[in-house]
């Protein structure tokens, strides 16, 4: 079984695993096998309108979530947790749902980069939805390795104007090749982590 973690309204993102391309995970992932969930009803009506290839839809908060231990294979998490306050119940409540030996993809955003930091600050919301959590990624990181072994972790810059752009659904597909670009250079100059914006992991739930 599959869970998207916060599906919202099945709209489209970037497809974390391939920073190139834009899409909807649950779209391109889901199927009978999938469970999206998401805290808002609206989102998950308009999930289910949008999305027909066998995914179920349900309302759900993160924090308590309405399926017994042990229950998903895969789960997947697109910048949700920092629109949950107390964001470390719901690691640990995505982590107890999870098989042993079950693959997160999660990407979440971070307070590394100062600009980013700043604007997130004073703006507070993405969108239409609230910040709640802010948190830099040795913090989240020191969180997830409580129950995953970490995998795979990038370091992804995003300048604000991006944020922007995207806000008004402007911002041009080729920006996230050149982004791309900017992320390889940053990691060789090491700075990759202090111009964090967006930390992307591949976990694996211990045992």
């Amino acid at each position: 079984m599959k869970l998207d973690f916060g599906c919202g309204d099945g709209g489209f993102d970037v497809i974390h695993q391939d920073r190139v391309t834009v899409g909807s995970w649950t779209a391109k992932f889901g199927g009978p096998d999938t469970i999206g969930i998401d805290v808002d009803g609206d989102n998950i009506r308009k999930a289910r309108e949008r999305i027909n290839n066998g995914t179920i839809f349900m309302e759900a908060d993160g924090r308590r979530l309405p399926f017994v231990d042990s229950y998903f294979d895969i789960a997947h998490v697109f910048g949700v947790m920092h629109h949950i306050h107390g964001y470390e119940d719901a690691v640990r409540e995505l982590a107890r749902v999870m098989k042993s030996g079950g693959v997160l993809y999660i990407t979440e955003t971070t307070d590394d980069y100062f600009l980013s930091r700043w604007a997130r600050h004073i703006i507070r919301r993405w969108q239409k939805y609230k910040i709640c959590s802010f948190f830099y990624a040795d913090e989240f990181l020191n969180i997830l390795q409580e129950y995953f072994w970490t995998e795979e972790i990038k370091y992804c810059w995003r300048p604000l104007i991006c944020d922007a752009l995207r806000v008004v659904e402007r911002e041009p597909a080729i920006s996230l090749r050149w982004l791309v670009k900017m992320d390889q250079l940053l990691k060789k100059l090491g700075l990759e982590e202090r111009f964090c914006c967006h930390l992307v992991v591949k976990a694996i739930r211990r045992g």
